[in-house]
């Protein structure tokens, strides 16, 4: 399901639906130089770790921006959060 309610009235996404509508947005920022980005999915990361596919698609949007930026070891050192 992609939406479900809360008894408060909130709604909450599905893990990987987050991520999902996050990658757009990371895809236009990503060019930009500063560390935001990256902190912005580190974040991300950490709020959708209950979720093993959200949480590796968000690690290999981290991994595509730091290729991006050609900045391998950044790279390899992002990655190997999941072994």
């Amino acid at each position: 399901m992609f939406f479900s309610g809360d008894k408060h009235g909130f709604f909450r996404l599905n893990p990987l639906s987050l991520v999902e509508v996050c990658t757009p947005i990371v895809s236009r920022l990503s060019n930009d130089p500063s560390e935001n980005v990256i902190d912005f999915l580190d974040k991300l990361s950490d709020k959708v770790k209950g979720s093993n596919e959200a949480f590796v698609m968000a690690k290999i949007l981290i991994g595509r921006i730091y290729l991006l930026r050609s900045d391998v070891l950044k790279t390899k050192v992002s990655q190997r959060t999941f072994y």
